[in-house]
């Protein structure tokens, strides 16, 4: 599916995404650099009191083009993390993403639940290493979730 063509503005994409993902991570900048990360309800009630959380993005390429492939880790269980992944394909995402990494340290956080229903808004601290094996750039990215409704 060509994303790109599909929806006219990034909030038209997301909005239809959480409609219709049960779980997602997506990158937003329009005005208001954040993450918005759709989860069931328990999961975001166990990363409010604390559960680590780490996201990899790394990239694949298809046809010529170079597309971001996300993976989000929530310690939830310390041995048995959730892992949700996904591949980034709408154009304004990816250049939300560049904006994103390039803002500092910290970052608002959106968490809607299976409904669709944001539950959670906080900062997170985000602490970035960068890892680069020849072809494949990874960044992993650690966030302390500050608890606020």
């Amino acid at each position: 599916m060509d994303f790109n063509n599909k929806y006219e503005t990034l909030d038209d994409f997301i909005s239809s995404r959480l409609n219709d993902e049960e779980v997602g991570i997506w990158f937003y900048d329009n005005g208001l650099e954040k993450f918005i990360i759709k989860l069931p309800n328990h999961i975001i009630r166990a990363i409010n009191q604390g559960c680590k959380l780490e996201m990899l993005v790394g990239q694949y390429f298809v046809s010529e083009k170079t597309y971001p492939v996300i993976g989000l880790f929530i310690y939830d269980h310390i041995d048995n993390p959730l892992i949700v992944t996904q591949s980034s394909n709408f154009l304004l995402e990816i250049d939300a993403l560049k904006i994103i990494l390039k803002s500092g340290n910290s970052i608002l956080v959106d968490f809607y639940d299976e409904l669709g229903v944001p539950v959670l808004s906080s900062n997170a601290t985000l602490r970035i290493l960068l890892k680069f094996n020849g072809k494949t750039l990874i960044l992993n990215i650690t966030m302390i979730i500050g608890r606020k409704f």
